[in-house]
């Protein structure tokens, strides 16, 4: 499937339903999906369907349909005007690629891509990339060096420059390997004579070396080892800054290493059983398993149990919640305590006492501690060992390291022993084949003859004849025949316009033989028929017909199929009596009838005829006559209708879209019954002062309300209006006998006289 996305693409559809759009052509200005899509069933496309009222956006696969139209089947449905696929109904819309909105990713003006996007990204990526949830691959244009530096045997590696390793120097330090070595560095291994230490914990079969402060010792199926669990953030945690936020937390120390104690000399051979606590709250969530790496990618659940409860897994985080490890030598020397929900919370734990290695997923088995490792320093002899030669090197093999019985040295060997599995040496083949070689002749077989050739002595000839050539090159023989012409053998070749060649038949193709080369004429009597009838009318070829035109009176069997033309009124006698015509006359083999009187109005027949079955519309046709012409037309009931409506006039008229009008000053008084007229039937505004006669009186009921308790106010407008004055203020003017603002004044002389007379009294003493 091809996703293409083109601009400019537009075509209309008149498709209905929810079925597949049929395409119409382009738009005028637009091309056609046709001509962006050439892989027909397989492009797809992001599609608009729209009428400028209701919008379809989807996926569609393209079909070209050859002569017919072209389609484009709805398959996904990503947004519309109803939620779903919508039912079209009858008329033109269009139809045009687009690229859905939740689709896109956006380059802003700093040309960063902001958005979410869902797949794959191919190709080099220059920039950074935040708040991805997936994997990043390819080269970004700009990285030169490793963003944190790496040590790799001890030495830093940034990727800026080459690095040397050399294995040999800090490899193994007495029975220490160093951490930095894997398995893949090892060359050769001999027998463990003591403890073997790899990156500073003990990892050999007999012996158990002291094991950290956070590992059991040897816990029972019926007395584990409990470690208590707990859930916190992150801080100084090996994995800190991968995967998860939080950690475990064994015995109060966060994610340490565990050392667990398989089986030694010590103890049987059952193995050691430890129980990791996840009763706390915090665990919720968080399920503690086991695995063979650090990201999780297998995990490990040989002898591991988990808590349950009436058959039922009891959750971490709730009382009893557990999950317990049954440790013996067949257990990994490395396991993973992680969530199986979170990456990275944990940290590892080697395993004493187990005699498996694992490495990248692979386990290599270590030999019991009574056997030793073959080296490859050794004379040891591999027994019951298969080597894929395939993809292994075994060299210095020689004739005399196989048994006698498998390898054939003479070529009586070969000879006596047909059916042997045994290996020849090339000498013995050699023989074999020169004495048989010797002893046989090349027998040959002719159409006319026999011989044989001692393949020693003689030599074998091969000789062409007429129009053949033979030739030898190197260990070919080559046969090649000559072109044939008008005087000699050969090779000829049919030219392919006349002629058809198919499995050594030769056939002439039926435009092969043309007039040119025909001599002379083809009588008459070598045509398979030599005559021609028409109609019962036999005409031999050549002669000629005593009447030119045919009679039909005497073809009273001539296939009306094959009349063709037209019958003009010239050719008939008088006129055709109705029991000639053999049915009805379909109106396409009538012409126009434009003389009057050619059928009767006696003649038509309406009382036989099939009602309409529904009420008459405008569009409904009526035959009239049209008076002073004579003749008869059709018509459409809007004439009629218009007609009626003509008539009226006077105080009322009628348009032939059936709207009737009154005339001004028709409706009279007199013809309005009392109280005929409601308020409903006024227009806005229709009622003005001096529609209200002077004696009129409006009751204050029938005023619109106004704010209560205010006092009334002319507005600008002149219009009666409220006040910020109520009526209570109002009130506190009663009584008032003259301005008060003329007391106000008087009150302020009397007050301001008094003042000064007190004022002098005091200053007199």
């Amino acid at each position: 499937m091809a996703l293409v996305i083109k601009d400019r693409v537009k075509e209309t559809t008149t498709t209905t339903g929810t079925g597949t759009f049929n395409l119409a052509g382009a738009v005028s200005g637009f091309k056609s999906f046709d001509s962006v899509m050439t892989n027909n069933g397989v492009d797809t496309t992001y599609y608009c369907c729209t009428d400028n009222t209701n919008f379809e956006i989807g996926i569609g696969t393209f079909n070209d349909n050859g002569g017919s139209a072209d389609t484009l089947t709805r398959d996904t449905v990503l947004a519309s005007s109803t939620g779903s696929k919508i039912d079209w109904s009858s008329g033109t819309r269009t139809i045009f690629m687009t690229y859905p909105a939740d689709k896109a990713v956006v380059e802003d003006a700093s040309n960063n891509i902001n958005g979410t996007f869902v797949g794959n990204i191919t190709g080099n990526v220059t920039g950074s990339v935040s708040g991805s949830s997936g994997s990043t691959t390819g080269n970004a244009a700009t990285a030169t060096a490793l963003a944190s530096a790496v040590n790799i045997n001890g030495v830093s590696f940034n990727g800026s420059g080459d690095i040397t390793v050399t294995a040999a120097a800090g490899t193994l330090t007495g029975n220490t390997l160093n951490s930095t070595v894997t398995a893949s560095s090892l060359t050769s291994l001999g027998t463990l004579a003591s403890d073997l230490n790899v990156g500073g914990q003990d990892i050999i079969n007999t012996g158990v070396s002291s094991a950290d402060t956070h590992a059991g010792e040897y816990g029972s199926s019926s007395s584990p080892i409990t470690f208590t669990v707990t859930v916190a953030s992150k801080s100084g945690h090996p994995y800190q800054g991968d995967g998860s936020g939080l950690a475990y937390v064994i015995n109060g120390v966060q994610a340490p290493a565990l050392t667990l104690h398989g089986v030694d000399n010590v103890t049987s051979d059952s193995g050691y059983y430890y129980r990791f606590d996840q009763s706390d709250s915090s665990n919720s969530g968080h399920p503690l398993r086991f695995y063979l790496d650090a990201d999780k990618t297998t995990e490990y659940t040989t002898g591991v149990t988990n808590s349950t409860q009436l058959g039922s897994p009891i959750s971490p985080g709730s009382s009893g919640a557990y999950t317990q490890i049954n440790v013996d030598e067949d257990t990994p020397n490395i396991l993973y305590y992680q969530c199986s929900q979170h990456g990275y919370m944990g940290n590892y734990a080697i395993v004493l006492g187990s005699n498996k290695i694992n490495h990248s997923e692979a386990l290599i088995s270590f030999p019991t501690a009574t056997t030793t490792l073959v080296g490859t320093g050794t004379t040891d002899t591999l027994t019951n060992k298969t080597i894929d030669v395939d993809n292994n090197t075994v060299s210095n093999i020689e004739v005399d390291n196989f048994k006698a019985s498998a390898i054939v040295l003479e070529s009586e060997g070969i000879g006596s022993n047909d059916n042997d599995t045994s290996l020849p040496t090339s000498a013995a083949v050699k023989d074999y084949v020169d004495t048989q070689i010797t002893a046989e002749d090349l027998d040959l077989t002719t159409d006319s003859g026999a011989i044989a050739i001692d393949l020693d002595s003689e030599t074998l000839t091969v000789t062409g004849g007429t129009g053949i050539d033979t030739s030898a090159s190197g260990n070919e023989v080559t046969i090649s025949g000559s072109n044939a012409s008008t005087s000699s053998k050969g090779i000829a070749s049919f030219s392919s316009s006349d002629f058809s060649v198919s499995s050594g038949a030769v056939s002439i193709k039926s435009s092969g033989v043309s007039n040119t080369q025909l001599a002379g004429s083809i009588a008459n009597s070598k045509l398979a028929n030599d005559s021609v009838s028409f109609g019962g009318v036999s005409v031999d070829l050549g002669a000629s017909d005593a009447t030119p035109a045919f009679d039909l009176s005497d073809a009273t069997n001539y296939p009306t199929s094959s009349l063709s033309g037209t019958i003009t009124n010239a050719q008939l006698a008088g006129s055709i009596a109705a029991s000639k015509l053999a049915g009805s006359i379909g109106d396409s083999k009538l012409s126009t009838i434009s003389t009057a009187g050619k059928v009767a109005l006696s003649a038509l027949e309406i009382d036989g005829g099939t009602d309409v079955g529904a009420d008459l519309v405008d569009a409904d046709l009526i035959i009239v006559d049209d008076g002073a012409g004579g003749n008869n037309e059709k018509s459409e009931l809007t004439r009629v209708k218009k007609y009626i409506y003509s008539a009226m006039s006077g105080d009322a008229t009628a348009s032939d879209a059936g709207a009737v009008t009154i005339a001004n000053g028709a409706v009279e008084t007199a013809m309005l019954a009392n109280d005929a007229v409601d308020a409903d039937k006024l227009a806005s505004n229709a009622v003005v002062n001096a529609s209200v006669a002077s004696g009129a009186a409006i009751a204050f009921s029938k005023m619109e309300s106004l704010t209560a308790d205010r006092a009334l106010i002319s507005d600008g407008s002149g219009d009666l209006s409220v006040s910020a004055v109520t009526s209570t203020e109002i009130g506190h003017l009663d009584g008032v006998t003259s301005a008060i603002q003329t007391q106000l004044d008087a009150k302020t002389t009397a007050t301001a006289a008094s003042d000064e007379a007190t004022a002098l009294a005091i200053a007199l003493g």
